[in-house]
């Protein structure tokens, strides 16, 4: 807890930490920028999506950087992005080895940003004309993308059509690679505010969404809803908390499995702890429990799972110092009944954020942000996952949607 004193509680943090196995060259350069996305294909291949600095233009721009070797080289970035200004992009995979990357995009023609989205069969040697997704009035920003079992893509984000003040989440799907796209729906109807959305699909075809959201009482909770034939459910809030939530982000495992995780202020103080909820294919989600509980900053998780019950999350933490960030994790065997020790992935005495995880079989592979001086690189790391679990998740009854 938060509360506990800051030298016994980092006493018995590092006491459980797990170390990587020590490797001098186990994190590795991955190029300069920010905000990086990480997925994998079904050939084990690392497909990177991230943000970079033109010197010249003063702008940012997206960039597309492969591993066919495990991590062990990669590629020299490539501007997939138009002139303009570019921002927070995601990336997905589909089954066909087709890399989907979505952004927030304003052209030199355009006074707002729009969700854009770009496609490449050939395993990013081209890439197709860029797609408007959004094409709306409002600011649109922080998309999220997801590939279903057939193929069809899916696309999440925060959109201030309906008003500044009061943004929604909206979606729109593809069934013809990328090509036409549905026409953006609202998510998020009546739950206030939203921000921040995360999109998973599970392998029957029911889309899964989740989200900040502005409370009565001025916090923010997390929001969840699900799309099935008959329409999208019922907002539910799953953090239940009464204090600031955010970052939400969603995965996919067997029989129908979902796992949500978030930042959360749960013990009333300013330092977050990240919190998981596990969930059922109808949308029930069990009491979250407090993942990484230690008395730093616990801020912007990012979750992954597979179809055989391998689960991984991380997030960035303060814990080791108050002016610097590592970034931590654990993960999961067994479909999230037990976790590992907390792992530290990062190990510079600087600030290391914004994390993304990708699973290839029983490969994790770990990517963040990391300050040097004026400038942004994107750092990685890769971990073989085995079964040394310990920390048992607390066991609850499902909560219904409603």
């Amino acid at each position: 807890m938060k509360r506990l004193t800051t030298t016994l509680a980092m006493v018995g943090l590092f006491m459980g930490m797990s170390a990587l196995a020590g490797e001098s060259n186990q994190i590795y350069t991955i190029a300069d920028g920010m905000s990086p996305a990480i997925a994998t294909d079904p050939k084990g291949n690392l497909h990177v999506a991230l943000g970079a600095r033109d010197k010249d233009l003063d702008l940012v721009d997206i960039m597309y950087v492969q591993s066919k070797d495990g991590a062990k080289t990669f590629s020299t970035p490539v501007d997939i992005s138009d002139p303009g200004k570019s921002a927070l992009a995601d990336i997905a995979i589909e089954k066909s080895g087709a890399i989907d990357v979505a952004w927030s995009y304003t052209t030199s023609v355009q006074n707002s940003p729009d969700i854009f989205l770009v496609r490449s069969t050939n395993g990013g040697g081209t890439w197709a004309t860029q797609v408007d997704i959004s094409n709306s009035p409002g600011v649109s920003g922080q998309p999220d993308v997801a590939v279903g079992p057939d193929n069809k893509i899916h696309v999440v984000w925060k959109d201030t059509t309906s008003g500044a003040k009061q943004p929604d989440i909206f979606y729109a799907v593809s069934d013809d690679s990328g090509t036409t796209w549905s026409n953006p729906e609202s998510v998020s109807v009546a739950t206030g505010s939203s921000a921040e959305p995360a999109i998973a699909v599970s392998d029957d075809g029911v889309v899964h969404v989740a989200w900040e959201s502005a409370t009565a009482n001025g916090h923010t909770g997390i929001c969840y809803s699900r799309k099935t034939t008959g329409g999208w459910s019922k907002p539910l809030d799953v953090s239940k908390t009464g204090q600031q939530c955010s970052h939400p982000d969603i995965a996919c495992g067997p029989k129908g499995a979902l796992y949500l995780c978030w930042a959360d202020c749960a013990n009333g103080t300013e330092a977050a702890d990240v919190f998981c909820s596990v969930g059922n294919k109808l949308g029930q989600f069990a009491r979250p429990f407090n993942i990484s509980d230690d008395p730093g900053i616990s801020a912007s998780p990012a979750l992954v799972a597979d179809s055989v019950g391998r689960v991984a999350l991380v997030w960035s933490d303060t814990t080791a110092a108050g002016n610097t960030a590592d970034i931590l994790g654990k993960y999961s065997l067994d479909g999230g009944a037990t976790f590992s020790n907390v792992i530290q992935f990062s190990n510079k005495e600087t600030m290391s954020i914004r994390p993304d995880v990708s699973l290839a079989g029983s490969k994790l592979f770990v990517v963040w942000e990391e300050s040097q001086g004026p400038k942004s690189v994107i750092k990685g790391t890769t971990l073989e996952i085995k079964p040394t679990v310990t920390y048992h998740a607390p066991k609850d009854k499902l909560r219904p949607l409603g």
